[in-house]
This record gives structure tokens, C-alpha cells and sequence, in this order.
């Protein structure tokens, strides 16, 4: 009798202990590993998952839940993006991202919901660290649905990093951007010295800085809009030298269904000038009447460019200036013997220097230099000369 007993005990003790995984366990399926998305063209992994009424399980005392429990497994820091693509849906479906496999600490904005007559969802989801996740689809009936449900979903993940990357020239990168403080650093090297035109997606505003190789500030921060500037960037590059593109924004604009921020693209293009201008005064280029010269003045150059003129009888010096400046440019004029007599600040795309007074017909020397160890550019300068 008492052998008897302990055999129910035990059996009894076995189907508690049954009982209660049962309860707080429901099924895990195969892993999803996200493609690490660079580029921005790189294709998302892709799995198939099904679930039925039949994988009943209990959730913090509720009754007629059932669904599945993906893992997830995610290599570093970035943003998720899921692609829900229904292949068969029963039964609506509520979707979220837990930090633990037994689904309690729930990822902030990673809800979604998906009701019948939805073909597709996408879901982005911003995350601090790499990590195993777990994403929960399930679904309600009021208690147990009698009828058969059977929910299948196409499942695509990738993971848009917010780690750096190179750009090249002719290449365009789309990432995700969560937030208008999000830096995304770009790394670039010249092919030659002259410009790389910098292009942008996102209409509303972005903000541009250039730094060195060590990411130490070359430059002045630069708004680019589509409202203002064609929503792309020239920026003067030397040769063999490599840069950082230090790219932030005015905010973001994603809906609330799919994430809060949005894709965004740039595109790199280097753009070769021939340029001119001498190192020192007496190498000056020359500028004849009704000419125009190029100079470029790249990020970090202390030296001065250097052009000269021949002024017509009873003509003053005046100069039609294109560029595209980050920050400023200092232009003075000087006699042939080294005195200046006219200085003037450039920071605008385009401009008309003018000069007052008496000037005598002869020989006189331009100094194009950066206002600031933060300026640099490309531009253009056209000898007018005007009347006295």
C-alpha cells in the first residue's frame, strides 16, 4: 500500500511539474539571423513559419493564446527591419520583440498587428545592442478555437547597422535613420584633388561635416535641403586623402505603424576640376580679361592660392566668383609690389567683387585664402574688370 502511494505521489509530482512547463513555455522555432545590411541593396534572410490552435499555451494566467517564439539573432547594433508577408492567416495575429525567451520584457515600438485582408507589414525596430531577441506571433480565440486555424507568415529580416562604412564614388548607401541625432560617419577617399558632390534623399534636411581620417573636425557643419540647395553638397577633396563624412539631420519622419524614423540615401560622385593658382605670389596664375580660372582650396590647406591680372587704362578690378564654400574665403588684391589694397569675405555660391577708387593701369596680384581653419571650397574667377 504504501509503495502504491509513493508511485501516485511521484506521478502526481510528474504531472505538476509537466503541467507547469506547460504553462510558461510555448514552442521556440528555427532562428532567424538578419542580414546585415550595409549598402542598403544587400537581400534580407527569409524563413517560413507556421502555427496552428494546436500550439496552445498559457501566458501570465490567460487562457486560448497560441502562437510561436522565433529567436532571433542579431550581431550588433541597428535597426531591424521585418517584412511580414502573409501566406495564410486564420486568425489575426499580434506580434512583438522580447529581450527574453520567456517573453517578458518587451521591446519599446516593436508591436504589430496584423488583422485578416493584410497581405504585407513591415516593422522597423531600433536596438542598442547586439544579442539574442525573441520575436512572439500569436494569436486569441476566447478560449480555445474549435474550428482549425492555421496562421503561415513569410518572415524577411535585416539589420540596417549604424556602424561606420565606406562610400565610393558612383555608390549610393541607404540606411535607417531613427533619429535626427543619429551620426552616420561615411568614409571617403579622393581619387583626385578636386570636389565629391554629395547627394540626399531625405527632402527635409540634412547636415553635413567633414573630418579627417582620425575624425578630428576639418570643417563647418552644412545644412542641405532639396529647398536650398538641390538637397546635395560639393565639397572640395584632395587627392589620396581619406575623409569622414559626418552625416546627421533636422529630424525624421517614418509613421508610427512602421517605425518612427525613415530610409535614408547618399550618393558619392567625384567630380574632377582643373584647377589653377599659385602657392606663392610670384607663381600666381594668370587671369586674362573676360577668363575664367578654377582653384581649389581643400579641407585643412594653410596656403593661399594665388592669381594675377592686367589692368586695362581706366579699369578697377572686379571678379564674377562662383564656389562651393564650407565656411569662407578670405580674397584681397595687391599691388605688384606686395601692398594690399582691397579685401572682401566670400561664403555665398555666387558673387561680384567690386573695388573703389583710383587704380593705375598695370599688373595686380589675387590671394584666395581659407577665413578659417574650418573653410575650404572649390570656385571659379572671372576677370570682368569695371569702369572707374
Amino acid at each position: 500500500m504504501k509503495k502504491i502511494s509513493k508511485i501516485l505521489m511521484a506521478v502526481s509530482l510528474l504531472a505538476v511539474m509537466t503541467l507547469g512547463m506547460t504553462v510558461m513555455t510555448m514552442a521556440e522555432e528555427k532562428t532567424i539571423t538578419p542580414t546585415v545590411s550595409v549598402n542598403g541593396n544587400e537581400t534580407s534572410t527569409t524563413e517560413t513559419y507556421t502555427y496552428t490552435n494546436a500550439a496552445t499555451y498559457k501566458l501570465e494566467n490567460l487562457k486560448g493564446y497560441y502562437g510561436i517564439v522565433i529567436p532571433v539573432n542579431v550581431s550588433q547594433a541597428g535597426t531591424l527591419e521585418f517584412k511580414y508577408d502573409v501566406v495564410k492567416l486564420d486568425k489575426s495575429c499580434d506580434i512583438d520583440l522580447y529581450t527574453d525567451s520567456k517573453c517578458t520584457n518587451r521591446v519599446s515600438s516593436s508591436s504589430n498587428y496584423i488583422t485578416s485582408g493584410k497581405s504585407q507589414e513591415t516593422k522597423y525596430i531600433p536596438l542598442s545592442n547586439g544579442g539574442t531577441y525573441y520575436l512572439r506571433l500569436r494569436s486569441y480565440g476566447t478560449t480555445v478555437d474549435t474550428a482549425d486555424v492555421t496562421n503561415t507568415f513569410k518572415i524577411s529580416a535585416k539589420l540596417y547597422s549604424k556602424a561606420d562604412r565606406g562610400i565610393k564614388s558612383g555608390q549610393t548607401i541607404t540606411y535607417y535613420r531613427n533619429s535626427g541625432d543619429d551620426n552616420f560617419y561615411f568614409k571617403y577617399k579622393a581619387n583626385s584633388t578636386g570636389a565629391v558632390k554629395l547627394e540626399f534623399s531625405y527632402s527635409l534636411g540634412s547636415y553635413v561635416t567633414i573630418t579627417d581620417a582620425k575624425k578630428k573636425v576639418i570643417s563647418e557643419k552644412k545644412y542641405v535641403s532639396s529647398n536650398f540647395s538641390g538637397n546635395s553638397i560639393i565639397l572640395a577633396v584632395k587627392k589620396n586623402a581619406t575623409y569622414y563624412f559626418k552625416i546627421n539631420s533636422i529630424g525624421v519622419t517614418g509613421s508610427t505603424s512602421a517605425g518612427i524614423g525613415n530610409l535614408q540615401t547618399i550618393k558619392a560622385t567625384q567630380i574632377k576640376i582643373k584647377a589653377k593658382g599659385g602657392a606663392k605670389k610670384s607663381k600666381a596664375a594668370n587671369i586674362k580679361y573676360n577668363k575664367t580660372v578654377k582653384g581649389v582650396i581643400v579641407p585643412g590647406d594653410k596656403k593661399a592660392k594665388w592669381y594675377k591680372i592686367s589692368l586695362k587704362k581706366g579699369k578697377k578690378p572686379a571678379f564674377v566668383i562662383n564656389g562651393n564654400i564650407t565656411g569662407s574665403l578670405n580674397i584681397s588684391v595687391y599691388t605688384k609690389k606686395g601692398k594690399k589694397i582691397s579685401s572682401n569675405i566670400f561664403s555665398a555660391r555666387k558673387g561680384k567683387y567690386n573695388t573703389y577708387g583710383t587704380w593705375k593701369k598695370g599688373t595686380y596680384y589675387i590671394k584666395v585664402v581659407r577665413a578659417n581653419s574650418l573653410s575650404s571650397g572649390t570656385f571659379s574667377i572671372k576677370n570682368v574688370q569695371a569702369k572707374q
